[in-house]
């Protein structure tokens, strides 16, 4: 449990905050600091929804849709280059140490 009991909103804005500013994560944001940037978030969030609403539903659906395949687009060549760094390093004298390691539960040497 976190040392302030925030809720989703708030640590959803917190992790935000520490994305956007680059503070660490051992860095502390005073309480009174954290909530004005929180309520400054929330007021963003509310004029980005409302500019949203404002536009033609149907536009607004397909934008969204637009945005889901990108995602996915993304995410699958992503999962490519990541099976293809696999397949590159799979039976390296490296790769089979670290698995060796793994089921003799000790850390590779």
């Amino acid at each position: 449990m976190s040392k302030w009991n925030f809720s989703q909103d708030a640590t959803m804005t917190f992790i935000a905050v520490l994305l956007l500013t680059g503070c660490a994560p051992q860095q502390r944001v005073s309480q009174q600091k954290y909530d004005a940037l929180d309520a400054e978030y929330q007021q963003l969030n509310q004029r980005m929804s409302a500019e949203v609403a404002a536009n033609p539903p149907a536009a607004v659906r397909h934008t969204k849709r637009l945005l889901r395949v990108w995602r996915k687009q993304a995410i699958a060549a992503a999962r490519q280059r990541e099976d293809e760094a696999f397949q590159e390093r799979l039976g390296t004298p490296e790769n089979v140490e670290a698995i060796r390691a793994f089921f003799e539960k000790r850390r590779t040497i």
